[in-house]
């Protein structure tokens, strides 16, 4: 089973936090998150552990305790949802509201933008007698004279 631990000091390292749960049973793994911008911990992990009877256990008597100075959180983890993916601030953009936009909300925008000013400008590029766009026809003028 994999736990998800929040609230983690910055400074809690991998091993430490593999003893802890290893006193409820077998741990796969235990992996702190870190920012790989800047190397820091981002205050919370991921345990795996096999037993899924022994894991249980585990969530139920370390959640809302203190581990190394902070009241931590833990729970089961929750599955990644199909083609979620992290979205940092690069592929983010702010709305005339200050909401923040992702990249594919900000390209239909724009294709929507496009299409309008096609529509837009077919509507006024007519030709024939009322002119058009280059003041063609007989209703004339545009030119320099």
């Amino acid at each position: 089973m994999n736990i998800f631990v929040g609230k983690l000091d910055f400074s809690t390292q991998d091993p430490s936090l593999k003893a802890t749960f290893e006193k409820f049973g077998e741990v796969s793994a235990a992996n702190i998150i870190i920012d790989h911008f800047t190397g820091k911990s981002r205050g919370f992990g991921f345990v795996e552990m096999p037993n899924e009877e022994e894991a249980l256990a585990a969530i139920e008597a370390l959640n809302d305790t203190t581990f190394e100075g902070q009241v931590i959180i833990v729970k089961e983890a929750e599955e990644r949802k199909k083609g979620s993916t992290f979205r940092s601030s690069y592929d983010m953009h702010y709305n005339s509201k200050g909401d923040r936009v992702p990249e594919e909300e900000r390209e239909r925008q724009r294709m929507e933008q496009e299409k309008e000013r096609r529509q837009n400008r077919d509507r006024n590029d007519r030709g024939g007698y009322g002119g058009g766009r280059r003041g063609g026809g007989y209703g004339g003028g545009g030119g320099r004279w």
